[in-house]
């Protein structure tokens, strides 16, 4: 018994010394293998990134070299040298000749332009109006170009020509004739803005072509060019790889992410002042160390497991080693009856490899596969498919598992399914593919049969009386019978791929839903009584049983029949629809609601917007006709201007009036009620409307005593029914005719104006939609223009002023339309205009800086000539309110006038902008806006505007609160 025992003991022993002596080199080996692996993917991915950058500094380099040379050689033409000779007279024909031709000459260039050599512009191509003349000095293309003295290469920023791209500047300086030693004097200063697009459109393709993220900055950091692009510039200048780069530094480094750890490589562009960084995810780079390190665990395992088994072989002997043998046999007849076919191939399709499986499948010998086009397994129609998948491969592009057709030695079709895997040298170049293609014929078979199957089983479904439905697991209509259509009256392909939710009684939705999730789980519950949704909107009452359907342990569908038990319940559906009806009514009424309420919101936008539109043109055209009034003009002139400012005023009006219509359909029309004297409204529409009537051969005459009294009512109210009257009166008059206008005392504390005319008259068919909006009544083929609008607005308009407009007609003998309003006792005192320009120019005298934001290049005009006579005063102006914000904080202005709707960012915003900022935070706004709703003066007052002028200005009043501001800040540095 000891001897056994030291036997078993020492066989023990023995057994344990071999698996340690096994098992250590074993891990040793998987432990050295996985390390050297990863320092070798590692340092190809470093020099693949360190690569990236290095090519891309010098392709961004050579590239903007290119417009550097370019805009040189241009600089050095003799045409533009002399074109820039004379400061006083400068040959714009030619220079604009120039610039399209420097544009042209080069893609990318997206605008070019020449600036004195004090960095005011000259001339600018595309042709932006605007900007010319103004100071560029503080561009940094300018003072780049002056500090090195030589071809610069700015920034990136958002140029002011038209379109505002994204660009940088290369500038150059434009001489007179010289030598080497002495150059000639500078003329002027080129530039060429050449568009970010370019350089984000290479990046982008070395991304897609090589997988590689990149991102260009310039001199101060701002990002130039990176995946995704961008519409705005953002800064990288705290970025530790862009400042290493920025110092002249290049190296590859592994940073951390949010999104990930990344393998990063930066590089310098030396003769710009950039940088380059490229990247690529650590787990993309190290994606093949993942797998390797998989596969040599997988071995070592499997290794293990084999010396494990060798050993217990070993102790077991003979019976051991047949076992062994057994399991080889075994795993050897595993691997030959296996039908996967594995080949290898070329770039061109030669087929280089060819297993016993594919030998099997395709009836071909390894000897006679070897060496022929892989298209010989392709069957005449599915030729050009095998070419794409070839074409794919060659670009890279995995193959993805697809299932198609090919045919064996013989012709024979099989239904196969193919994966392709690219193979790579180790160089990492695409040299072939491994094609793996398994048999899947007697899968197809077995699907038709599968098919017919479901046939039959649709044909008895479909001939049941119950309604019979499949649901998926997250409870979509999968499947529906005829008996659904039946019991519902809905068409079945309207609810397949929908949620059974809105065809379930809100009622029993929850319930319903409960269920599902517990059919989910694989639970089988009881019959359940539901409420269905009907097509003709009424309910059935069903029982439904379902179950779920298993499928390898996980439920793919709910099965489930439904019987009509309609009648059973129809006392209890009643009282339940009852309560339903009440329930959809209380929703709908809900809904209107919130519909009128988003429709009056709606409205009074469109309206806030629409006077900003349709006020801001006639800013321009009242404040010059103001600037006139105000110069030394003789009486002819004077009495023109004084035309032009009455019928400027006049369409000012009648564009309020016309906004007016719709303020009174949301509730919103403001009026201004005060005594208004007759006869001086009718006589100013009848002096406006006389033209006219002259041109149309019209008499028009008035009968109005000297003092007709005055009425309660809104003066341009008013005026506008009386010229919509009168211009209606004559141009709907016979040829010859007359018009009347005579003021009717009455009774009753009333007056009346009446409007009469010999025309045609008004038949009395029409007298009913006479005031009926867009209501024309046959006038649209007389060729008298108009919208229908007049009558039914002014109608409403005397109504909202408590008055009554009422017609008389008859056929042949004319019209009288009477408007009567309440009478009043006399007028109120006007407001007065004190003062003179030159007074409130006065108050302006004195140094100053005025920052001007307006989108709007008349107005930035008018703006311009009111202040062209004061003083000690300058204008600088900016068409976005980002550009704004940048000249609010460079220039630090005294004031600063702001309009409301901008092109980038919205004036309220700005105002925010500003007053957040501790550099502008105290100068005074002054906005200047179309937009003089009530509510919007209370909100920018509130967000620190210090007035609110409106359009069209008044000039007087904008002096002077202009020349408060100025005073005041002047006091506030004094102090």
């Amino acid at each position: 018994m000891k001897r056994r025992a030291r036997t078993h003991s020492g066989t023990g022993r023995l057994m344990a010394v071999l698996v340690v002596l096994a098992m250590v080199p074993l891990g040793l080996l998987a432990y050295s293998t996985v390390r050297l692996s990863t320092g070798a993917v590692n340092k190809e991915v470093q020099a693949r990134i360190r690569s990236s950058a290095s090519l891309s500094a010098g392709a961004i380099q050579k590239e903007m070299q290119g417009v550097v040379d370019l805009v040189g050689s241009y600089a050095e033409r003799p045409t533009l040298v002399s074109a820039l000779s004379d400061p006083a007279n400068y040959d714009l024909q030619q220079i604009e000749f120039q610039l399209a031709d420097l544009a042209d000459a080069r893609p990318g260039i997206s605008a070019t332009f020449v600036a004195d050599p004090q960095g005011r512009l000259i001339d600018i191509l595309p042709p932006t109006p605007s900007i010319v003349g103004q100071d560029f000095s503080y561009r940094d293309w300018y003072r780049g170009l002056t500090g090195i003295g030589r071809t610069y290469v700015s920034t990136g920023y958002m140029s002011q020509a038209t379109g505002h791209p994204l660009v940088v500047g290369v500038a150059t300086f434009v001489r007179a004739s010289g030598d080497q030693e002495a150059p000639g004097q500078t003329r002027a200063i080129l530039v060429a803005a050449y568009g970010l697009e370019e350089i984000q459109g290479f990046v982008d393709k070395y991304e897609s072509s090589q997988g590689v993220s990149l991102t260009v900055t310039d001199q101060r950091g701002n990002v130039l060019a990176s995946p995704g692009g961008g519409q705005t510039l953002t800064s990288r200048a705290t970025d530790p790889l862009v400042v290493d780069a920025l110092k002249g530094r290049s190296a590859v480094t592994t940073v951390g992410r949010p999104s990930g750890r990344l393998v990063s490589a930066y590089e310098p562009v030396p003769e710009l002042g950039w940088t380059v960084t490229a990247s690529v995810p650590e787990r993309v780079a190290l994606a093949g160390v993942s797998h390797l390190r998989s596969a040599v665990l997988l071995v070592a395992a499997i290794l293990a497991m084999v010396l494990a088994t060798g050993l217990l072989l070993l102790a077991r002997a003979l019976r051991a080693r047949a076992q062994a043998e057994e399991g080889r046999a075994r795993l050897a007849a595993i691997v030959e009856s296996s039908e996967d076919a594995i080949i290898g191939i070329t770039l061109d399709g030669i087929i280089t490899s060819w297993n016993v499986g594919a030998e099997r499948l395709y009836w071909y010998t390894a000897k006679e596969a070897v060496g022929q086009d892989i298209s010989i397994l392709a069957p005449p129609d599915r030729k050009d498919e095998a070419s794409q998948n070839l074409e794919r491969i060659r670009e890279g592009e995995r193959v993805e598992q697809f299932e198609t057709v090919r045919v064996t030695k013989d012709g024979t079709p099989r239904d196969v399914s193919l994966t392709s895997s690219l193979v790579r040298d180790r160089k990492g170049e695409v040299v072939g593919a491994s094609v793996i293609a398994q048999d899947i014929t007697a899968h197809k078979q077995m699907e038709d049969a599968v098919r017919e199957s479901e046939q039959r089983y649709r044909l008895l479904v479909e001939s049941a009386q119950d309604m019979v439905f499949t649901l998926s697991p997250e409870g979509k209509f999968v499947s529906l019978n005829a008996g659904f259509e039946a019991m519902t009256g809905w068409k079945r392909e309207d609810w397949i791929g929908k949620d059974f939710g809105p065809l379930i009684h809100p009622e029993d939705l929850e319930a319903a839903k409960i269920r599902v999730a517990q059919m989910r789980l694989g639970e089988r519950l009881p019959p359940f009584p539901v409420r269905l949704a009907t097509s003709s909107g009424g309910w059935r009452t069903a029982e439904s049983v379902s179950s779920p359907l298993v499928t390898d342990g996980s439920v793919v569908q709910i099965v489930g029949i439904v019987r009509d038990i309609t009648e059973r319940k129809q006392a209890e559906e009643e009282l339940r629809r009852a309560r339903n009806e009440a329930e959809r009514a209380k929703e709908e009424a809900e809904q209107a609601r919130e519909g009128a309420e988003r429709a009056n919101r709606a409205k009074s936008e469109f309206l806030s917007r629409m006077s900003h539109e349709l006020r801001t043109p006639l800013n321009a055209v009242l404040g010059f006709g103001q600037l006139l009034e105000m110069d030394s003009l003789n009486q002819e002139q004077h009495e023109g201007v004084a035309q032009i400012l009455k019928g400027g005023r006049h369409l000012l009006d009648l564009i309020n009036e016309v906004l007016d219509i719709a303020r009174i359909e949301v509730g919103r029309i403001a009026l201004s009620l005060e005594p208004v004297a007759v006869d001086e409204s009718v006589l100013g529409a009848v002096d406006l409307i006389r033209p006219l009537a002259t041109e149309r051969g019209i008499r028009l005459g008035t009968e109005i005593s000297e003092s007709q009294g005055y009425v309660t009512a809104d003066r341009q109210r008013l005026k506008q029914v009386l010229l919509n009257l009168l211009s209606n009166a004559v141009k709907y008059n016979r040829p010859g005719g007359s018009v009347a206008v005579r003021c009717v005392p009455v009774s009753g504390g009333r007056a009346r104006v009446e409007v009469a005319d010999d025309g045609p008259g008004i038949a009395p068919e029409y007298m009913s939609r006479l005031f009926v909006p867009f209501e024309r009544l046959g006038a649209e083929t007389s060729g008298v223009e108009g919208t229908g609008l007049g009558l039914a607005l002014s109608k409403r308009l005397v109504e909202v002023m408590g008055g009554t407009l009422e017609v008389e007609s008859a056929p042949g003998r004319g019209s009288t339309f009477s408007v009567s309003l309440p009478a009043a006792e006399g007028p109120e005192s006007g407001l007065e205009r004190g003062g003179s320009k030159g007074l409130v120019l006065a108050a302006l005298n004195g140094e100053g800086t005025i920052l001007h934001i307006e989108d709007n290049p008349a107005n930035l005009k008018l703006i311009e000539r009111i202040l062209s006579g004061v003083r000690g005063v300058r204008l600088l102006s900016a068409m976005q309110g980002s550009l704004g914000l940048d000249m609010a904080r460079q220039h630090r202005p005294d004031v600063i006038l702001l309009d409301l709707n901008l092109p980038d960012i919205q004036g309220q915003e700005v105002l925010g902008l500003l007053r957040a900022d501790p550099r502008t935070r105290d100068i005074p706004v002054l906005v200047v806006s179309a937009d003089a709703t009530p509510e919007q003066l209370r909100k920018l007052r509130a967000a620190g505007a210090k007035a609110y002028l409106t359009k069209p200005l008044d000039v007087q009043r904008f002096l002077r609160v202009v020349g408060e501001a100025l005073s005041e800040r002047r006091l506030d540095h004094a102090g």
